[in-house]
């Protein structure tokens, strides 16, 4: 009797222990399966930090305040000027005049647009790229490029990060200008010996890289009404001439 006894009340404590493991499990798996998707979530809806990649105040690695202006002695010409990450870009356009150089006459009401810079056949100017910019300036390459949108973070980021509050005079597509980019939708020109054709979507900029022999990259933004927005490299060949923007980045 004693024995059954003991068998009846191991068998009942055993379920219960096991009744209780189970239950165990089942909140560490519960428990871990929250935690995951917490931090899915919480990478996917993270915003992007301004304050530690592109700071408006402090100084940057040149020693001068993150964001402000310098002059351009050539000319006495004002820009403006930010850091992002360990790079110091020109925040508006250069309006540097040049024997290459085009007014954009189709873009209304942008004053940071500059003027735009011509590449005859595609092939870069050796003037344009040693001293179309500033002093302590240069053209960037498309590695300088591809740097900053690695800084920024994911490519639709990006685009939002660089492109001014004004991108464009469609208020759909405007951007958030949270490093003081203040990229605009500036448009390019082609002209040859028939006519001068301006475009006035996107934004196109230089680079001094040659992708081959004859072939030199631009980087192209855009964000469109048909909800086309992106970021790419391009290359750029053909008997007219090209004129597109142009951002200098610090030496």
């Amino acid at each position: 009797m004693q024995k059954a006894k003991f068998q009846s009340f191991f068998s009942s404590e055993a379920i219960k222990i096991v009744a209780r493991m189970n239950l165990s499990w089942r909140a560490i798996g519960v428990a871990i399966f929250c935690l995951i998707l917490v931090a899915c979530t919480t990478d996917a809806e993270e915003e992007f930090d301004a304050e530690s990649v592109c700071p408006a105040e402090g100084m940057n690695a040149y020693g001068m305040p993150n964001r402000g202006t310098f002059i351009d002695e050539r000319d006495g010409q004002e820009y403006k000027y930010t850091t992002i990450g360990n790079q110091v870009w020109m925040a508006q356009n250069l309006n540097y005049k040049t024997s290459y150089s085009m007014e954009n006459d189709s873009i209304v009401n942008c004053l940071d647009c500059g003027l735009f810079y011509g590449i005859a056949g595609n092939l870069p100017s050796r003037d344009m790229i040693d001293s179309v910019c500033p002093q302590g300036w240069r053209v960037p390459t498309e590695k300088d490029w591809n740097i900053l949108l690695d800084t920024i973070g994911r490519v639709s980021e990006a685009l939002e990060v660089l492109l001014s509050e004004t991108w464009s005079d469609n208020k759909e597509f405007q951007g958030s200008n949270q490093c003081g980019f203040s990229l605009k939708e500036s448009g390019y020109i082609k002209k040859d010996k028939k006519e001068t054709y301006y475009g006035d979507y996107g934004s196109f900029m230089w680079t001094q890289t040659m992708s081959r022999p004859y072939y030199i990259l631009n980087v192209f933004f855009y964000a469109s009404d048909n909800n086309s927005k992106g970021i790419k490299f391009q290359e750029d060949f053909g008997p007219e001439y090209k004129y597109f923007s142009l951002r200098c980045i610090k030496n």
